[in-house]
C-alpha cells in the first residue's frame, strides 16, 4: 500500500487500524504473525513525509522548522531523509492509518569507530489529529526495539525544552544528560532550551 498525504480531519486512531511499518529501500513482506510490514522509501513516501512534516511544524511541533515555514523549505530535509533510507545510513519506523502516513521517526546510527554503539533518534512526528492517543509512545518504543536489533546499546535524542515533551521522554525511560539554553529560536521571538536525552536499549527487544 502507498501512504497518502496527511489530510485535515483524519479519523481518530480508535476508529481505524494502525499499521506499524519499517521503512527501507524497497517494500518488505511481513512473515505470518509479524506485527510490522515494510514500506518503500520511494517518491510516494517522500511526498507523504513532506506533507506530514509540514503539517506537524505548522501545528507548532518541535520538528526542526518554524511554524510559519513554507512547504518548500522542507524539501531538503525530506530529500536527505529519503536518501539516507535508501543508502542504509538511517532507518525509520512509520505508522499508517487507513493508508495515510500519520507518524514517523528516524534512527541514525553513529559511524565513528568509538560511537558505533550509539544511535540518534531524529524527527519524531505525529499528525496533530492523532496525538494524545498513544501513537508517539508506540513509535518511540519501536525505534528503541529497532536500535537493539541493530546491536546498538544506547540511543540519544534532542527535544525542545518544554515540560510536556520532557515528561513524555522521561516516561519512556530517557534520562536528561545535557541542556543548551536558548538553542531553539522561533520567528515570533520565543526561545527554548534544547534538551539532550539518552536511553539504554540493550534490553528493548
Amino acid at each position: 500500500m502507498v501512504p497518502r498525504s496527511v489530510t485535515e480531519g483524519a479519523q481518530p486512531v480508535d476508529q481505524v487500524e494502525l499499521v506499524l511499518r519499517r521503512v527501507g529501500p524497497r517494500p518488505g513482506v511481513a512473515a505470518p504473525g509479524d506485527r510490522i510490514t515494510g514500506l518503500a522509501a520511494d517518491n510516494h513516501f517522500a511526498g507523504a513525509l513532506l506533507s506530514l512534516w509540514h503539517t506537524v511544524a505548522r501545528a507548532g511541533g518541535a520538528v526542526g522548522f518554524d511554524p510559519g515555514a513554507p512547504r518548500s523549505e522542507f524539501a531538503g530535509a525530506v530529500t536527505a531523509a529519503v536518501n539516507g533510507l535508501r543508502d542504509g545510513s538511517r532507518f525509520a519506523v512509520a505508522l499508517t492509518a487507513s493508508n495515510t502516513l500519520v507518524a514517523v521517526g528516524f534512527l541514525v546510527p553513529r559511524t565513528t569507530p568509538v560511537h558505533r554503539h550509539i544511535g540518534e533518534i531524529r524527527s519524531v512526528m505525529v499528525d496533530p489529529g492523532h496525538q494524545g492517543r498513544g501513537v508517539g509512545p508506540l513509535l518511540v518504543a519501536e525505534l528503541t526495539v529497532l536500535a537493539a536489533e541493530l546491536d546498538l546499546s544506547s540511543v540519544v535524542l534532542s527535544a525542545r525544552g518544554d515540560e510536556r515533551w520532557e515528561r513524555f521522554y522521561r516516561r519512556l525511560g530517557f534520562v536528561e544528560y545535557g541542556r543548551l539554553p536558548g538553542a531553539v529560536r522561533l520567528s515570533d521571538g520565543r526561545a527554548f532550551d534544547e534538551v539532550l536525552f539518552q536511553r539504554d536499549v540493550t534490553s528493548a527487544t
